[in-house]
């Protein structure tokens, strides 16, 4: 058996869901064909929802969603849904946001690795694009890199949430000037 997890701005249940232009939905759709919805409309942060990962038996979902409480430009945040029980629960400090947020969930370690331009742990006061770590089930978070301008982006991790890479064009290597992109 299996399943796709995926994020849409359509009704796709035909169920006159009233959605705004930018929030979006997250569904599962099932090899037998079955389709169902797994977040609620009226509860759920779906604004600009992007999906981040999906655990390999289905019972974790990751995304990044747009969080009105959050101030000024940076009000974008992770967040973990267990489809069981509906509920989607915030990733990171309540008042810390980003312009952008991509990762990768690991499909059975619980640990989610993100690019963000936050300052989570108090080391990223340059709000530039940093690599995190966070553990879904404890809140943890670790800050992976310390790299400058331009930061550091597309991060995957493995499935047991212990190995983690991620590219950068910023100087890591001593002597070596910015502009070569590295992994």
């Amino acid at each position: 058996t299996g399943a796709v997890c995926f994020a849409t701005a359509a009704d796709l249940l035909n169920e006159g869901l009233d959605l705004r232009v930018d929030e979006r939905n997250f569904y599962r759709l099932e090899v037998s064909g079955t389709l169902s919805r797994l977040t609620d409309v009226d509860t759920q942060p779906l604004r600009e929802a992007g999906l981040l990962g999906v655990s390999a038996d289905g019972t974790l979902l990751a995304f990044a969603a747009m969080d009105p409480s959050l101030p000024g430009a940076r009000p974008i945040r992770p967040y973990a849904l267990h489809p069981a029980d509906g509920i989607a629960v915030p990733l990171t400090p309540d008042d810390v946001g980003s312009m952008t947020i991509d990762g990768w969930l690991s499909p059975v370690g619980g640990r989610l690795v993100l690019r963000a331009g936050a300052d989570y742990t108090g080391m990223n006061g340059s709000r530039l694009n940093q690599i995190f770590r966070v553990d879904t089930s404890s809140g943890n978070i670790e800050q992976l890199t310390e790299v400058q301008t331009p930061g550091a982006s597309h991060p995957v991790i493995d499935g047991s949430g212990n190995l983690a890479a991620f590219e950068t064009t910023a100087s890591i290597l001593i002597n070596e000037t910015s502009g070569t992109s590295r992994v």
